[in-house]
This record gives structure tokens, sequence and C-alpha cells, in this order.
């Protein structure tokens, strides 16, 4: 297979998977936001909604994720363990969730025995520092998907810190392209524009997020000649 091939294929992969899984998580999320009962602000529930946000990232984002990019590395990678990239990539998404969901928690957690008092004035960000804190979690966040994956990657030529370096440029680009949709949907959307405007943001941010980390993989590419 090509360099030109693989790259495709990568994107591609990239782009269903987040469709599928990034999308699945956020309409899950979407969903429980509004059939929970506003008045139910207890500990118990923020942990929970945490808890299942969480354990959805790491097993529909983290393991599509892992096994659409196993698919196209496994093409071109010989002896390359897909069982280990599926568990890598689990592994590292449930590290981000956890780590994305712990300052909306404790912010909860800290003002939940006020919910019955008078709401605080909230501050709403522009769209452009919006843009610009969504790039920022990216770079933080990119690590941990790419520590993980990094590992097995160098039994096959790679390095740990180019593939993270490589997981925070693209993810400082992915991340935008998620929160944009947050600014779109409001409470007057439909269930079909939220489905569609997710649909949308999560299949662009899984295709630019491959695109960016994809041009990292090229040089492993043609090492050794692998079957398709």
């Amino acid at each position: 297979m090509t360099r030109g091939a693989f790259y495709r294929r990568w994107i591609l992969a990239n782009g269903c998977a987040e469709l599928v899984g990034l999308g699945s998580t956020l309409g899950l999320g979407a969903a429980v936001a509004t059939r929970m009962p506003r008045l139910d602000s207890s500990p118990s529930t923020i942990l929970l909604a945490a808890f299942g946000a969480v354990l959805a990232g790491t097993l529909l984002e983290g393991v599509l994720l892992g096994a659409s990019q196993a698919w196209a590395l496994g093409t071109v990678l010989p002896s390359f363990s897909r069982r280990r990239w599926i568990g890598a990539t689990a592994l590292g998404a449930g590290i981000a969730w956890t780590a994305g969901m712990l300052p909306s928690t404790i912010m909860s957690l800290v003002s939940a025995p006020q919910a019955q008092g008078a709401a605080p004035e909230s501050f709403e960000p522009s769209l452009a520092l919006t843009l610009l804190l969504a790039a920022a979690l990216g770079v933080v966040l990119g690590p941990f998907l790419g520590l993980p994956q990094g590992r097995v990657l160098r039994a096959h030529g790679g390095t740990v810190a180019r593939w993270v370096a490589a997981n925070c440029a693209a993810w400082a680009l992915g991340m935008p392209v998620v929160f944009l949709a947050t600014a779109v949907i409001d409470e007057s959307s439909t269930a079909l524009q939220v489905a569609l405007t997710l649909g949308a943001a999560t299949l662009g941010a899984g295709l630019v997020v491959g695109a960016v980390h994809g041009r990292f993989l090229l040089p492993l590419v043609g090492k050794t000649p692998s079957s398709a």
C-alpha cells in the first residue's frame, strides 16, 4: 500500500470512528442532560453523570477509534497488534475523559449546595474565547491518547514523543470543531438538529485530527513490505 492510500484510509478511519463513537457519546450526554430533573443536583447524581460520561467515552469512542485506527495500521505495519492498539486507545480515552470531566464535575459539586438558592450570574465566554480554550484543551488532553499509543508504535520504528506531539497538534485543531457545535445547539434545537450538528462536528473533528496526526505516521509506512 502506498503512503497516499494509507493516509486517505487513516483519515477516513478517524472520521468514521469519531462520528460513531464521539457522536454517540455526546448524543447520549445531551439526551441525559435534557431528561435529568433540573432540581436534582445532589452529589451522587453529579458523580453518576460524570462516571457515565467517562464510561461511554471509553467504550464508545475509545474502543471504536482504536479498532478503526488498527484496521488502517494493520495494513501497513507488519506484526502489528490490533489488540494492543485498541487497549491502548481505550485506556488513553478513559484517562482523557476523566481529566476532561474533572473541572466541570468539581464545579458542579461545589455549587450543588447553592442549588436551592438564587442562581448566580453565569459568565458566557465569546465564541473566539471558547474556541481558544477548546484548542488549549486539545493540547492538554492530546498526550493522554498519544502516550499509550506511542508505546505500541515504538515497536514499529515510531517514537513516543513524536506521537504525543502529533496528538497535541491534531486535537488542538480538532477540539474547536467539536466545541463549535455547542455554539449552534441551544434549548430551541430539535432532536434532529442536535443529531445533525453533532454528527457534522464529530465527523469534521475526526477528519481534521486524522489529517494532522496521520502525517506523523507516513515515515513508518513502507519501511517493510506489508500486504493490504
